[in-house]
């Protein structure tokens, strides 16, 4: 009784293993594509955050700039 349990056991075991890995396998690169779409596009977006910022913040440096002088005088 033990004995033929164990080897039931054993060949759901050897069965399952396979699907479990290709399941966790598709699951993963799933996954994995998910994070680096949304990665890549929260990469980008930063990106373009940044260059608006560093924009915007050399043209408010100029202004600055050019307002400064007249202020001192």
């Amino acid at each position: 009784r033990q004995g033929c349990d164990d080897r039931e056991k054993r060949k759901r075991e050897a069965i399952g293993r396979p699907a479990l890995a290709m399941m966790r396998s598709a699951a993963f690169r799933s996954v994995r594509r998910a994070l680096f779409g949304s990665l890549g596009s929260i990469v980008s977006a930063a990106r373009a955050a940044v260059r608006s910022v560093s924009e915007n913040l050399q043209k408010f440096r100029v202004v600055y700039e050019r307002q400064r002088p007249a202020e001192i005088v």
